[in-house]
């Protein structure tokens, strides 16, 4: 059979018959053009979602298991106190202070960071503060535990007890 093609045009412009086809042809290729883009745009705009989705799980996973392993040893002069901050976790955190020292027995008090400046008064005063979490005082041999509340630095201050100084080997955990 012979194809005689029909050249009246429909009211969307496309010539009728056999060449309505190739319009739909076109129609159709431009519809998946759209479906391919549609697909690229939304992995585009997913991509960089995911990805930050990743990246905070992988950071809040891995302040879970925070482990506290601290070894040092620490001079100190006659009458000079140094202190030790601890970064915040965000549970309660248990933490350990052995410490020996030599030379002079030390004080140890252990305290929230944002406490410092209140736990210094007392101490200087001479008078008991709550916002001293665990101390021991007067002694070469160190050993206490203290909880750090949640989301708090906390803070372990050293100082000797008497005029002397002091070689100290410190260990801190949790």
């Amino acid at each position: 059979p012979k194809v005689s093609p029909i050249h009246a045009n429909s009211r969307n412009g496309c010539k009728q018959n056999w060449t309505i086809v190739v319009c739909l042809d076109k129609r159709q290729i431009n519809s998946r053009v759209l479906e391919d883009n549609m697909k690229t745009n939304l992995i585009v705009r997913i991509f960089p979602v995911l990805l930050v989705g990743l990246v905070i799980v992988a950071v809040s996973f891995s302040g879970c298991n925070t482990r506290l392993a601290d070894q040092r040893v620490m001079e100190l002069g006659p009458g000079e106190i140094n202190s030790v901050v601890i970064d915040p976790v965000s549970h309660d955190q248990a933490v350990t202070v052995t410490a020996n020292a030599e030379g002079a027995p030390i004080n140890v008090h252990v305290f929230r960071f944002a406490d410092e400046e209140t736990v210094e008064r007392a101490i200087t005063l001479g008078i008991d503060s709550d916002k001293i979490i665990a101390r021991q005082l007067d002694s070469h041999e160190i050993s206490l535990t203290a909880t750090i509340p949640a989301g708090q630095e906390g803070a372990i201050r050293f100082a000797t007890a008497k005029a002397a100084s002091a070689k100290i080997k410190i260990s801190i955990s949790n």
